[in-house]
């Protein structure tokens, strides 16, 4: 589920950036947390969690079908049209947390992105280096924080842990 977190975050960090290039070109993007799923990603949970995931799915997770719809609500509402750039949670712009507002950190991962993929002014590397993801991976990983989440609300590692956003 920590990867999955950071990998929400560069979506929250590119679409925000990618809002600021498209400007002015009429082309719209957004983010959105559609909420708690119900979808097949917590099969990846311990076992032990699974009767309790089960249970609180019941009653707090939406449907597959109402997430879609939230999507689908967000791409063609004419009231949006013209919104880009922003976080959506059940139907309404909010800010999302303080590091997926981080503007070096959205900068620093759409180049290491377009160096990674040769698509942008960095030089391209074979895309059989296991090495790529690692340092994305990176990237998104916080400095951490003393109220035991990091920025993003994950829970933090142990005294090792080596999130650290990579220079």
């Amino acid at each position: 589920m920590k990867a999955y977190g950071r990998s929400k975050l560069g979506n929250v960090l590119y679409t925000r950036l990618l809002a600021q290039k498209l400007a002015g070109t009429g082309v719209t993007v957004n983010s959105l947390h559609p909420r708690a799923v119900a979808t097949n990603i917590w099969s990846g949970a311990p076992g032990w969690a699974q009767p309790l995931l089960w249970v609180i799915g019941k009653f707090l997770f939406i449907s597959a079908e109402e997430g879609g719809q939230r999507i689908v609500q967000l791409v063609t509402s004419p009231e949006l049209s013209g919104v880009t750039g922003q976080y959506f949670e059940n139907g309404k712009i909010v800010d999302p947390a303080p590091l997926a507002r981080d503007e070096a950190l959205a900068r620093r991962l759409w180049q290491e992105s377009e160096r990674l993929t040769g698509l942008g002014g960095g030089v391209s590397t074979s895309a059989r280096d296991a090495g790529k993801a690692r340092r994305i991976d990176g990237l998104l990983r916080t400095a951490g924080g003393d109220e035991g989440k990091d920025k993003i609300g994950l829970p933090k590692r142990g005294p090792g842990r080596e999130d650290k956003i990579s220079p």
